[in-house]
């Protein structure tokens, strides 16, 4: 069952355009136009280019539609929207099933035909400008920034700022929107990825609406792999703006520490994602059950192994007691020592497993989650089947192997970052 819905088809145009689609029997369809070009495609003096471009082009017409009309054609539609990350930017739409050629439309002409309506890129650009202000006045924005460059080290390209900064923003003209675009925005450095309802003549119907653009070349970024810190930092930041003002001694201090681990394409990676499950993945974790629901030192408290092209970052994140926070790390620090010094019952592991499988089968009927996963296979190589294949085979000792390997030794000897935003810091 698994592998029929992990299933897909692939299309290629005669001028490169690939197209990754899944059929199925629903009313709508989901369409999603990848760009393989994000934050770490800019160069210098373009910070933020990407983000403000993916404002552009979704909001500044075409050389067919005005402004006017793609936001009309957009109302037809039962969601659409677009993003930018580091390394891509992503534009999509679920609606009916019946809106899929107004959708092919829709696309290609606002990604390969823009009209750049100068007056709709000001509008854009003091959005955005709104966006990085929203971003820099959140009391902990500083606090992060710290602890990012602590950990990926001051000068890693995946410290880049995706919304750019306000200066950078200002200094645009359209000649350098325009060559970042021609740059990024290239018909084979573009797919699509489509899932639902959708007709019998698909290669046909694509081909209507990007085959007439050129194949031309482009230079595909390799993004570097970013070295692992050795060492251990520990930022404690005075946080009035979390200070429990009924009662003070009461508050809550924000936590986060992170560990380095291993980027996507790893072996190891299933291993450290077990590991995590166990360690505080979720609320039948041993850490949750000690600090939320034994010791009452945090309502939530979680743990996410983030694995990157480049890099890996088991990340914990919760808010705790202020008065008691210091014990509660000790705490986090025991759970891990644990793990590192005993192996995990059969029976724990089991659970683990079972809830990894049921996850997979539940992200798989989101289709922007299995959307993800196509994605995930077309540009990393990145295997499902094959991933969830190695966790059903691993053994206690391997979580021990892997909690020995990534886990701290203590609070004073291994490799990782903690954050404490505190409001009783003096």
């Amino acid at each position: 069952m698994l592998e029929d819905a992990l299933r897909y088809e692939q299309l290629q145009l005669d001028n490169g355009f690939k197209v990754n689609y899944k059929e199925n029997d629903e009313p709508t369809v989901y369409v999603e136009l990848i760009v393989n070009s994000g934050a770490t495609s800019e160069k210098k003096d373009e910070d933020g280019l990407a983000h403000f471009l993916e404002h552009i082009v979704n909001n500044a017409g075409s050389k067919k539609y005005s402004p006017l009309e793609i936001e009309k054609i957009k109302n037809t539609f039962g969601e659409s929207n677009a993003s930018t990350s580091l390394k891509r930017t992503l534009f999509y739409v679920d609606s009916l099933k019946d809106d899929f050629l107004q959708i092919l439309d829709y696309f290609s002409e606002i990604v390969f035909n823009q009209r750049f309506d100068l007056e709709k890129i000001e509008r854009e650009r003091q959005r955005v400008l709104r966006e990085i202000s929203n971003k820099l006045s959140k009391p902990n924005y500083f606090h992060d920034k710290l602890h990012k460059e602590s950990f990926l080290g001051k000068n890693s390209l995946m410290l880049r700022e995706v919304l750019g900064n306000e200066m950078m923003l200002k200094s645009f003209d359209i000649q350098t929107i325009r060559d970042f675009y021609t740059r990024n925005y290239n018909i084979n450095n573009v797919f699509l990825n489509v899932i639902g309802g959708i007709p019998k003549n698909i290669e046909e119907i694509i081909d209507s609406y990007f085959g007439k653009y050129r194949k031309s070349e482009f230079d595909k970024f390799i993004i570097p792999e970013n070295k692992l810190i050795n060492h251990v930092k520990f930022f404690h930041h005075k946080a009035p703006d979390l200070l429990n003002k009924i009662n003070a001694n009461e508050s809550n201090s924000e936590l986060i520490l992170s560990i380095p681990t291993i980027p996507l394409k790893n072996e190891n990676t299933p291993f450290v994602d077990v590991l995590n499950d166990i360690f505080c993945g979720n609320s039948n974790s041993r850490l949750f059950k000690l600090i939320s629901r034994k010791e009452g030192l945090a309502y939530n408290i979680k743990s996410l192994n983030f694995s990157e092209v480049n890099y890996g970052e088991l990340s914990i994140k919760g808010n705790i007691k202020s008065l008691k926070s210091d014990y509660a790390i000790d705490l986090i620090f025991d759970v891990m020592s644990q793990l590192r010094e005993t192996l995990v019952s059969e029976e724990e592991l089991e659970y683990v497993k079972k809830r990894i499988e049921y996850r997979m089968y539940k992200d798989i009927k989101d289709v922007r989650k299995l959307s993800g996963m196509i994605y995930l296979a077309e540009n990393y190589d990145f295997s499902q089947l094959e991933y969830l294949e190695q966790v059903k085979k691993i053994t206690p000792k391997d979580i021990q192997e892997a909690a020995r390997t990534y886990f701290p030794k203590s609070r004073e000897e291994g490799s990782y970052v903690l954050t404490l935003r505190d409001p009783l810091k003096k």
